[in-house]
């Protein structure tokens, strides 16, 4: 017990330090937490001796079950504020349930180098946004809505 006691102590450290640096950077940044959160993950879990086929399985879907309690978490924060779109969350909720459950099936079917590019990409597409100027850029007046809008909140799903 000793034994593995103290072969958990770096890796205990590992994650508490990864989750310090991924918490200051979502707040000083406006970045996901899964860009550190990844690839210590991969890091930790391969310090672990786990299966390559299934590593960057298991830091996604760690990373992104980690969304769950913290986006419940600032929901109920927003929402006591006032600052919930109900009729958003009605309007695009199926979709996105559909885009996640899409994405999750597509994530089973790839192979641990692939999930790994797609990470790389939208990790690379996250910087080049954070480096162009960006303020005043507005896509859209409004949150599209109705059937022909579907394909946004099905694609942020998935």
């Amino acid at each position: 017990m000793d034994i593995i006691m103290g072969e958990a102590v770096p890796l205990v450290l590992l994650m508490l330090a990864a989750g310090i640096i991924a918490g200051i950077l979502a707040g000083l940044l406006g970045v996901g937490g899964g860009i550190v959160i990844v690839p210590v993950l991969e890091f930790a879990l391969t310090m672990l001796g786990t299966d390559p086929a299934i590593r960057m399985h298991v830091a996604v879907a760690t990373s992104l079950a980690t969304i769950i309690p913290t986006s419940i978490s600032s929901t109920r924060a927003h929402h006591a504020k006032g600052a919930v779109d109900f009729s958003l969350v009605r309007s695009w909720g199926l979709a996105m349930f559909v885009g996640s459950a899409l994405g999750a099936w597509i994530a089973s079917q790839v192979d641990s180098t692939t999930l790994a590019t797609i990470f790389a990409i939208v990790a690379l597409l996250v910087a080049v946004k954070m480096l162009l100027p960006m303020e005043g850029v507005t896509l859209s007046k409004s949150v599209p809505i109705g059937l022909f809008a579907m394909p946004l909140p099905l694609s942020i799903g998935t």
